[in-house]
């Protein structure tokens, strides 16, 4: 009886070791788990931000490239209007506008 009682002791006891060893590991793994999710909300928050404000230079960019096809459309107008526009010299209004046109300084 003696033997038998040491053989179930240590089945016992190899049996709680692996308990503890599982609980161990998955309270582990859980902790890793949710170590990531939180860094993937993060990142998330992070690429959304992102996307936000690429949305917005996206929107400044096309507002600016409007007002400039204005401006030129302004210029040109002006341009075909200018009674001296026959001439081979061109006038002061004439190196004005192309000055406003392609951003030089009259």
């Amino acid at each position: 009886m003696n033997r038998l009682g040491l053989i179930i002791a240590v089945a016992a006891l190899s049996a709680s070791h692996s308990l503890i060893g599982t609980w161990a590991w998955h309270r582990g793994f859980a902790k890793a788990e949710a170590r990531q999710v939180a860094a993937t909300a993060a990142l998330e928050g992070d690429l959304l931000t992102a996307t936000r404000r690429a949305s917005a230079l996206q929107a400044a960019l096309v507002a600016s490239q409007n007002d400039r096809t204005t401006l030129i459309e302004r210029i040109e107008d002006e341009a075909r209007q200018d009674p001296d526009a026959d001439s081979r010299r061109p006038g002061a209004d004439s190196l004005r506008r192309l000055g406003t046109r392609w951003g030089t300084p009259s």
